[in-house]
């Protein structure tokens, strides 16, 4: 399937999207920020539904940001937001990225993960202990310049845990991006009590995604990216008068800082 194909005479902005590698739709794709402690929401955009997720957070943490009283110091996201180039960007844009990172794999064998990399020192070590110099440029599979570092042959060869790690005649070899350090600490970080309690509190934005679903958003009711974007404008300013009723914004006996 062509990675852009218009699947829509009447709307040639419409696109194929996946929610998962089994679940597809067909439409836009809908970006959204809401303060936690209020529930209201900061922005919203309309993007190809093709789109990666992750790339809308540093626009959309922008567009928040820019209005009047707004300062977001977090922002939460899924997995989908754990990239190395999207926590670069929302960090340019002010915020701290707080999102799980997937797990690594490697095919049933010992993953990148259980080795020990040193950027500073320009240093691999294995789970057996030793520990390689040798690299080489490379790129990943996005494309983004890093190092690949590769094990002397030899030295695999005698290793005991050689069946566990790799089935190479060259060598286990390892790639360390530019992003590695960045996220070696957001996987360290995820496994500490205070992140683990904040990465809990990203429901609050997918109940607001499902209200949203409820007036409409569901499905776009207007032909082009630029109208639907306006549909979901509309649809999360009535969220926000449902949520300032809740909060007693419009109640006569309400806080004057809660009625502003």
């Amino acid at each position: 399937m062509a990675p852009d194909r218009v699947v829509s005479h009447s709307d040639p902005d419409m696109r194929h999207g996946r929610k998962s590698a089994s679940r597809r739709f067909d439409g836009h794709k809908m970006d959204v920020v809401t303060d936690e402690e209020s529930e209201l929401v900061l922005g919203v955009e309309v993007r190809a539904a093709n789109a990666p997720d992750g790339e809308g957070a540093a626009p959309l943490l922008g567009q928040a940001m820019a209005l009047p009283g707004i300062v977001i110091a977090t922002l939460l996201g899924d997995m989908a937001y754990s990239d190395g180039d999207v926590r670069e960007t929302v960090e340019e844009a002010g915020a701290e990225m707080v999102a799980k990172v997937p797990p690594t794999t490697n095919g049933g064998r010992l993953p990148k993960t259980d080795f020990e990399v040193d950027t500073e020192a320009g240093t691999v070590t294995c789970p057996a202990g030793g520990t390689t110099t040798n690299a080489r440029k490379a790129k990943d599979h996005k494309g983004r310049p890093g190092l690949l570092y590769v094990f002397p042959a030899e030295a695999c060869a005698a290793c005991p845990l050689r069946e566990q790690c790799t089935t190479s005649e060259r060598g286990r070899t390892v790639f360390v991006g530019r992003h590695h350090d960045r996220i070696a600490a957001a996987r360290a970080a995820q496994d500490e009590p205070g992140t683990k309690a904040l990465l809990r509190r990203r429901s609050k934005v997918e109940r607001k995604i499902d209200h949203l679903q409820d007036l409409g958003m569901r499905k776009a009711r207007y032909r082009g990216r630029r109208r639907t974007r306006l549909q979901a404008l509309l649809a999360a300013t009535v969220a926000n008068f449902k949520r300032l009723g809740v909060l007693g914004a419009f109640d006569a006996t309400a806080a004057p800082a809660l009625a502003a």
